[in-house]
């Protein structure tokens, strides 16, 4: 009796236990479910884009692998919060490792993975995976380019998920602290060329040339809607023409075509919006929105925000649109647009002291640019790769002056019309290109590219401020033309180790029938797995503003009209050592030679230090410039949550004008020094959320400026004329002190099972510095004074993700 008892007693604690067991087991189960997420995307050609059918992903981490799908998709579901790393693998391609892939609970990850096809030489049976994050996404840019990886650089401190200000952390690029321009090896920020899904647009930067030619503010598009992208400094590839200092190659990623992703934000800047998802889960079609609406005005009465008089809102968007077929190839249609509005506060009439604070500007711009591009697989190993789009810039601007006699209408006194100019651009571009993969060791691109330039601007000004006359036009034309390029690219990869790039480039300028022809070549040796040298040559040529070949004179018409297209030889040279999979040493050596710049006959001035919106001279094409130097960066990518890199250059930049003298350019700097790193820790019981904290230090030598001749200042104010003048003699003999910049951000991350928020403080130039800007002739002291000038954009933001 007693040891039956004993025995149900047993039973009963036996079947309690079980029960609790399951229940754990079941809970557990519903956790690890409940927090499991997936890391999915394509692996591609790495080459030519194409979709990899039965490549290989596996987990590093963990025993979970996959196969790709007829459309080269994978997903792998089911991993915990973490950090990851992948490796795709197939049969004749090098393996392909991704590393640090940071999964959180809220929101699947999206990698695709490019993978290149292996030169496997007789004896060789071993193919090692490499990550190589140094490595261009095109392929064929040996030397000179950088893959600007969004990933990565959207953590970097005083990047503002703003593509502008990112690349200023790349050895060679200069930046500001009073605007986004980029400055490449010395060159003006003018001499760049923005592209958008391989075509190129205007700026599409807020505010452009409001500051200085060729910056703004802010970037209309942001890491949120690009893709990892490339940043030539020099020795372009065949495929890219008009440009000389840098081409800044974006591409907006494709959306989620599984499953709908949603984020609002909402800071002391402004709103932002982001939407993606499936448009059809059949057919595979989706769509990326991004909109953001910045009203300043917010950040400026609570005192976060300082731009120095400088009053800016702004507003843009952007999408892309993408639409597989079966046979018909892929379609997508893509935007970026953006709306601004700037305007100068003025102080108390008492304090003024020079012109400049009496004058009240007010410019309304618009940018749009836009298309319709297809890629298409023609048979093995052939595609074809064509746009057409259009790019639009309005820039509307009026400058007054009040003279501070306070009366009833307005305490400022008599608003004074000083300048009124009405300028609208607009191009249109269609390209094609067909690319063909002869063998794993040799492959070709065969394209060419036709853009109409339409050109449109009123510009009056009055013979000096508070004239009773009205405005007189100094500026109006209203014409267009065309600009036609061809080339053909080459890649042969003689060896594993040794690869040579060749290809031609010409260009046709019909407004006045300049022919450029333009050879490039580039080689890269790898002796071993850690090594890699690499030398680089190229010629290119690229167009001036169109404002510049329209000047007009009474007698003569259209005096700019036969200018040539400003040209230049590159020569570089790169090693880059690699320590480790994430640390690396890069050194790079360069060489400029620019002629055929544009510059007046007898005097001092080129177009490379051109800094406002509109040209006035007769120029001719004699202008010569250099630019020598040498750039080292050593980086530490993300690992085991941390990351960081320094940077350094030394570099000379120099041009010769109409006088035949040799100065100094205004962006010779001479040197830089830019140290940035981030740290980022899991916190929370599952390690689910994110705290980051990043900082960028930028020392930097000053750019050039040209000393102020005083007595022909007084007399030009005399003169009602608002302007300093400058002795053309000495131009850029002097230089601005160096300048130090501070940017920091810290963010933290509380990722749930069905959405994330996110905290943070993003600080650019946290320490207000300001550098010189322009200079006033100061008429109570009879001086001409500096006027210093730093934006400094702090902002604080909540972000929720679902």
């Amino acid at each position: 009796m007693r040891n039956s008892q004993t025995q149900r007693i047993k039973v009963v604690i036996n079947i309690t236990h079980l029960k609790k067991s399951m229940l754990a087991a079941f809970v557990a189960l519903f956790v690890a479910t409940a927090n499991a997420q997936t890391i999915k995307g394509v692996v591609t050609d790495a080459d030519n884009g194409e979709p990899i059918i039965g490549a290989t992903i596996k987990v590093k981490e963990t025993s979970k692998a996959v196969v790709t799908d007829m459309n080269g998709k994978y997903s792998i579901t089911g991993l915990t919060t973490g950090r990851y790393t992948i490796e795709a693998s197939y049969i004749g391609y090098q393996p392909a490792v991704i590393p640090e892939i940071l999964v959180t609970e809220g929101k699947e990850v999206v990698i695709n993975v490019p993978i290149s096809e292996s030169l496997n030489e007789l004896g060789e049976v071993v193919v090692k995976p490499r990550i190589s994050k140094e490595s261009a996404v095109n392929k064929m840019a040996l030397v000179g380019a950088r893959m600007l990886s969004m990933e990565e650089a959207s953590r970097y401190a005083g990047g503002y998920s703003d593509p502008a200000r990112l690349v200023t952390a790349f050895a060679g690029v200069a930046g500001n602290s009073n605007d986004n321009g980029v400055s490449v090896h010395g060159n003006a920020p003018q001499a760049m060329q923005w592209r958008l899904e391989g075509v190129e647009i205007f700026s599409p930067n807020h505010f452009t040339d409001a500051f200085n030619m060729g910056t703004g503010l802010v970037s209309a598009l942001n890491s949120n809607v690009l893709d990892n992208s490339d940043f030539h400094l020099g020795a372009f590839t065949a495929e890219y023409s008009n440009a000389l200092s840098g081409v800044f190659d974006m591409r907006m990623r494709t959306g989620d075509n599984d499953s709908y992703h949603h984020a609002l934000q909402i800071g002391t800047l402004g709103l932002e919006g982001t939407s993606e998802g499936p448009i059809s889960k059949k057919t595979g079609a989706s769509y990326l929105v991004n909109y953001r609406y910045s009203v300043t005005t917010i950040a400026r009465e609570i005192g976060l925000l300082s731009l120095d008089g400088d009053q800016a809102d702004f507003q843009d968007f952007n999408f892309k649109l993408n639409f597989p077929t079966k046979k018909a190839g892929t379609f997508s249609v893509f935007g970026v647009g953006l709306k601004d509005k700037y305007w100068l506060e003025l102080e108390d009439p008492s304090k003024w002291e020079s012109m400049y604070d009496q004058e009240y500007t007010v410019s309304n711009q618009t940018m749009l640019a836009g298309g319709v591009n297809h890629k298409a697989y023609l048979g093995k190993n052939w595609n074809i790769n064509s746009t057409i789009a259009a790019s639009y810039f309005k820039n509307d601007g009026d400058q007054s002056y009040y003279d501070g006699q306070p009366n009833q209408a307005n305490k400022l006194g008599n608003c004074l019309p000083y300048i009124r100019m009405r300028q609208n651009n607009s191009q249109f571009t269609a390209t094609t290109n067909v690319q063909k993969r002869f063998s794993p060791k040799f492959q070709s691109k065969i394209g060419a590219t036709y853009t109409e330039y339409f050109f449109d601007i009123d510009l009056k000004m009055a013979p000096k401020v508070g004239a009773a006359m009205p405005a007189q036009s100094i500026y109006t034309a209203d014409s267009h033309t065309g600009l036609f390029n061809a080339y053909i690219a080459n890649s042969w990869n003689m060896s594993r180790w040794l690869t040579f790039n060749f290809g031609l480039n010409t260009q046709y300028f019909r407004l006045n029938d300049d022919v450029s022809v333009e050879p490039r070549a580039a080689f890269q040796w790898n002796p071993d797995e850690k090594n890699q040298f690499s030398v680089g040559y190229g010629m290119h040529s690229k167009t001036e503003k169109m404002d510049t070949y329209f000047v007009y004179d009474q007698n003569e018409g259209f005096v700019n009209k036969d200018l040539k297209l400003s040209k230049a030889h590159h020569i570089i040279g790169s090693y880059i050592h690699r320590f480790n999979d994430q640390l690396n040493l890069r050194v790079e050596a360069y060489y400029q030679s620019l002629f055929d710049l544009p510059v007046t006959e007898d005097g001092s001035y080129c177009t490379i230090n051109r800094r406002y919106y509109y040209e006035e001279r007769e120029l001719v094409s004699k202008g010569k410039g250099r630019n020598y130097g040498i750039d080292v960066a050593l980086e530490q990518y993300m690992h085991k949550g941390y990351y960081w890199m320094v940077d350094g250059s030394l570099y000379k930049s120099e041009y010769k004008g109409g006088d035949n003298i040799w100065r100094d350019s205004r962006y010779n700097r001479t040197f830089m020094v830019k140290v940035l790193g981030g740290k980022e820790w899991m916190l929370g019981k599952r390690k689910q959320n994110v705290l980051s904290v990043n900082g960028k230090v930028t020392l930097q030598g000053g750019q050039r400026y040209t000393p102020a001749d005083v007595a022909a200042s007084q007399l030009n104010y005399e003169a009602g004329r608002p302007d300093v003048v400058y002795d053309e003699t000495k131009a850029f003999s002097e230089q601005y002190d160096p300048a130090c910049i501070v940017d920091f951000t810290i963010s933290y991350k509380i990722t749930g099972k069905k959405c994330n928020h996110t905290i943070a403080f993003e600080g650019l130039n946290l320490l207000q510095k300001k550098v010189p800007y322009e200079n006033t002739y100061n008429y109570k002291k009879n001086t001409v004074e500096t006027y210093d000038s730093g934006i400094s954009l702090p902002n604080v933001y909540y972000r929720i993700s679902f």
